[in-house]
Order: structure tokens, then sequence, then C-alpha cells
């Protein structure tokens, strides 16, 4: 396929409006409010786990949402050839306007707070679902 048609096939993938029918994903609350929300999504917790972090300690529900991020982010390097992990990036920079190529140690708290500030503002929903360019779920 010619670079031109790679990019008029964009051009017009990307200029419709879609609607999601997810029906695991709460229709009246449907973007994650926190990080803990977003990478407790059955992606990253089954794959960390498969990779070699205990379930129970990502399942433990004493943990706050940002001890469970920090317990996740443990296991993000082990599953970082993922489509998944590289889906998590995008969303880190397209949602929280952070330019990141990793999340471990030394950024992840960085992430969390600037996730947790962007959540917080009251039209968070209608940001998320503007940027995704869906109309409902």
């Amino acid at each position: 396929m010619s670079r031109d048609l790679q990019d008029r096939v964009y051009q017009e993938l990307d200029s419709q409006i879609l609607i999601d029918p997810h029906t695991h994903i709460n229709p009246l609350r449907p973007a994650s409010v926190s990080l803990a929300d977003m990478l407790g999504y059955h992606y990253y917790t089954e794959l960390v786990h498969s990779a070699g972090l205990s379930q129970a300690a990502i399942e433990d529900p004493k943990l706050s949402a940002k001890e469970k991020v920090e317990c996740l982010v443990t296991g993000l390097s082990n599953i970082d050839n993922t489509i998944q992990f590289h889906w998590l990036l995008e969303a880190v920079r397209e949602l929280f306007g952070i330019e990141v190529d990793r999340i471990d140690s030394g950024n992840w708290e960085f992430i969390y707070d600037t996730a947790e500030a962007k959540m917080a503002q009251p039209n968070w929903e209608d940001q998320v679902l503007g940027l995704s360019k869906l109309q409902s779920v």
C-alpha cells in the first residue's frame, strides 16, 4: 500500500465519530477515575501476574490506589514488549500530556500525581471522549 493511500485511509478513519459497544464499561462513567483504575484493567493485572508479580499483591483490597499503582509498576518492566504496555504509554502521552517511553520507579509518582490532577477535573470524561472521538459507550 502506498504512503499516499495509507494517509488517505488514516485521515478517513480519523474523521469518524465512534460508538464503543464494550459492555463491561460503565456507560454512566466510562472514563477511568484514577491511574489505579486504568492499570487495574485486566490487560495489565493479568499480564504482570503472568510475568511474575504476585496476584495477591495486586488484588489486596487494603491497598490504596497509589499503593496499587506502585505495586503494578514493579511488574511493568516484564511486559514492556507487549502492545498493551505501548497502549499505556500512548495513553499517558495523550491523556496526561507526559512524554514518556517508560514507566518505572523513577517516574511513576509524577505520572500518578499528574493523572490524579487531570482526572479530578470536572470535565475529565468529556476530555477523554473528545480525545478518543467516541460519541458514547
